[in-house]
């Protein structure tokens, strides 16, 4: 079964909405060995609109394209058993959206520190990232064991989890600055463990060999990150 690919905005893969789509369709409909399946859109620009209304308004129109090509594909004599779309940020817009009967989030079950900036994400994160001070040269700036190499770069630095008044002001390859205010909700110290929520859970999580499972202060499993370096 083959699932076709619109491209509705986002401009990486898939074939163009209307008549390059139907025509896609029609080859693969009448291939050897390959059965159309349906389709699917995803308006990855548009789930990251902060404001709802801006954010619906621009993935109605994602959708908009994809269902009027569907209704295309299906004038041809081809049916479509699957309409695919929505991400994190617009699972729910997606959801209610007519024609649509598949949505496919994916970052809802750990979550990111840049999905907290979007509005109307009903998801917490999960994953956080646990580093040491191992400097305070001055009582405004402190040095984490945590880099580049520990969160990535990918859209921005983490946030600090659950302590006020802490703010990554940098990040060099081994290491994280924090800016410490004078109203900090905790006294740090060298040898203080910070948790971070990083801003890009995906990239993130590709740093590492495996994640630990943790429920209230016990660890109950360990996972490996099976997709480690699998880039080839």
């Amino acid at each position: 079964k083959v699932i076709e690919e619109i491209n509705v905005g986002l401009n990486r893969c898939g074939v163009e909405p209307g008549k390059p789509a139907v025509e896609l369709a029609e080859k693969i409909s009448k291939s050897k060995g390959l059965i159309f399946e349906g389709v699917l859109g995803f308006e990855g620009y548009a789930i990251w609109i902060k404001e709802f209304k801006e954010r619906e308004k621009a993935c109605k129109e994602c959708y908009r394209k994809l269902i009027e090509t569907v209704k295309e594909i299906e004038k041809a004599g081809i049916n479509v058993n699957t309409v695919g779309a929505g991400g994190t940020g617009s699972f729910n817009i997606a959801a209610e959206y007519p024609g649509i009967n598949e949505i496919q989030p994916g970052h809802y079950a750990i979550m990111s520190a840049s999905h907290l900036m979007i509005e109307g994400i009903p998801f917490k994160p999960a994953l956080t990232i646990l580093t040491t001070i191992i400097s305070k040269p001055t009582e405004t700036r402190a040095v984490i064991d945590g880099g580049v190499k520990t969160f990535s770069l990918m859209l921005g630095n983490p946030i600090v989890k659950d302590i006020e008044g802490v703010t990554v002001s940098a990040l060099h390859v081994e290491h994280g600055i924090l800016k410490l205010s004078s109203n900090c909700s905790r006294n740090l110290s060298v040898g203080d463990k910070i948790e971070f929520i990083p801003a890009y859970s995906e990239t993130a999580i590709n740093l590492f060999d495996k994640v630990y499972v943790v429920k209230g202060d016990e660890v109950i499993a360990t996972w490996k990150v099976e997709a480690r370096g699998r880039v080839d």
